[in-house]
């Protein structure tokens, strides 16, 4: 099979106890979206092109770092993960295209870093790795992804 680029919003709350140097907490909910080919015997879809919309919740904890002038991190977050997909039924000559959800427990790993403009907004690089742990004898579309997130940081309050 083939999962082709993609896009990803990647949009967190995050909880610093001390603000440098030290662990926080972060909620992230992450959208994926790519197209796929090509499907293999044991698919959960029979469809041979199409879209494959994730949706990632995961709750974790992870250290932040001064280093000169940037901040690097490093995060750990189990949660779950929402596939979405087409499939095709044929019933009595009708033909018809139903979504399917997949909901499965995952793990997401995070490496960052952190340009602070100004001390409390930041412009963001964050490469992560998404684990999806499979339960059942149908192959996931998506069970590991490498995904890069260019963005920023600012504080609510």
């Amino acid at each position: 099979m083939a999962l082709n680029k993609g896009l990803i919003l990647t949009t967190a709350l995050e909880y610093r106890p001390v603000y440098e140097n030290a662990f926080f907490i972060r909620f992230n909910y992450d959208a994926v979206n790519n197209h796929y080919q090509s499907i293999y015997n044991n698919s959960p879809t029979n469809v041979n092109t199409g879209k494959l919309a994730s949706s990632v919740f995961s709750l974790g904890v992870g250290y932040r770092q001064k280093a000169g002038i940037i901040k690097v991190f490093g995060l750990m977050q189990p949660g779950w993960v929402i596939n979405s997909y087409d499939k095709v039924s044929f019933d009595s000559g009708n033909i018809s295209i139903a979504p399917v959800s997949q909901k499965r427990f995952s793990l997401k790993f995070t490496a960052g870093m952190e340009y602070y403009l100004v001390p409390h907004f930041a412009l963001t690089f964050e490469p992560s790795y998404y684990y999806l742990f499979s339960y059942n004898s149908n192959w996931l579309l998506n069970p590991q992804s490498l995904n890069i997130s260019v963005g920023f940081t600012t504080t609510l309050f």
